[in-house]
């Protein structure tokens, strides 16, 4: 059994994450 996990967030976060639905690249520019 794993005890630890280790979690790397190495990229910036643009708040799109959130959306409910894909963005397109075409949109986000």
């Amino acid at each position: 059994m794993i005890r630890k996990v280790n979690i790397l967030d190495v990229t910036p976060r643009d708040g799109l994450q959130n959306e409910s639905t894909p963005v397109s690249t075409q949109d986000k520019i």
